[in-house]
């Protein structure tokens, strides 16, 4: 039965709230390699997106899964569901860069929280 009751409709309706929790604005950067004419590769990186992002210091259960996954994450950068985000990506977020270290894969959630370490 479709409506309030469905799962799908709940989940699409949380995504909508949770984005009242994200304040700040983060730029979503990747980096690419092409071939530099030479036989070598040149790395650039591009601001793919710019979305809504909270972002907080790993306490608890987060540090604990980062220090399992031996990395070196300290912070959390959450953002909206669907944003295109991979582990090597970075975020800019209030001047300061955070290299995405882990990107859960949660397909029935309303963010991604990503484990991320500060740039340094």
């Amino acid at each position: 039965m479709a409506g309030i009751f469905d799962p799908d409709t709940q989940l699409a309706g949380l995504r909508k709230v949770v984005l009242q929790f994200m304040p700040e604005s983060a730029q979503v950067l990747r980096s690419t390699s092409e071939p530099d004419g030479e036989g070598g590769q040149t790395g650039t990186e591009s601001v793919i997106a710019t979305v809504p992002c909270s972002r907080s210091a790993l306490t608890g259960r987060d540090l604990a899964t980062a220090a399992a996954l031996s990395a070196s994450s300290t912070y959390k950068v959450t953002v909206p569901y669907g944003t295109n985000v991979t582990s090597g990506d970075a975020f800019v977020v209030g001047g300061v860069r955070y290299e995405v270290d882990l990107v859960p894969d949660n397909s029935y959630a309303a963010q991604i929280s990503c484990l991320c370490s500060v740039a340094g």
